[in-house]
């Protein structure tokens, strides 16, 4: 009777559990902020070439709204502006992003959407600062 009585809590999270599907996987383009261009010189206003240039190592990705999701992305060289895989959870009617990182010594958070979960409809984007 003991065995069925430590049973019964395990039984009851694996229940809770599975009323949701598992994570999932959504494709998410970075995108590097641009430069301030210079008027007189269109060839000046080229955007940023990746990671080193801005000053990135890690980015921490979470996907919401309800059973917040994150992705921790390790930036390596040119890494900005190329599509991601971030953890999300299937079923909801939209989906925010809020992305943490350090740049320059200074810690930033920056948020984007609401997006539909159809990417051809709603393409992610997360606009870096």
């Amino acid at each position: 009777m003991n065995g069925h009585r430590c049973l019964l809590p395990l039984f009851f999270v694996a229940l809770s559990l599975g009323c949701r599907p598992p994570p999932s996987l959504h494709e998410m383009v970075l995108l590097s902020p641009t430069r301030d261009c210079d008027k007189t010189s269109p060839v000046l206003c080229l955007p940023y070439l990746g990671c080193d240039e801005l000053g990135i190592r890690k980015i921490a990705i979470v996907v919401g709204p309800n059973s917040p999701k994150e992705t921790t992305v390790i930036c390596f060289d040119n890494a900005i502006g190329y599509i991601i895989d971030v953890y999300y959870q299937p079923g909801d009617s939209h989906y925010t992003i809020d992305a943490n990182y350090s740049r320059k010594g200074m810690d930033l958070s920056i948020s984007a959407g609401p997006f539909g979960e159809d990417q051809t409809l709603t393409p992610w984007t997360l606009h870096l600062q």
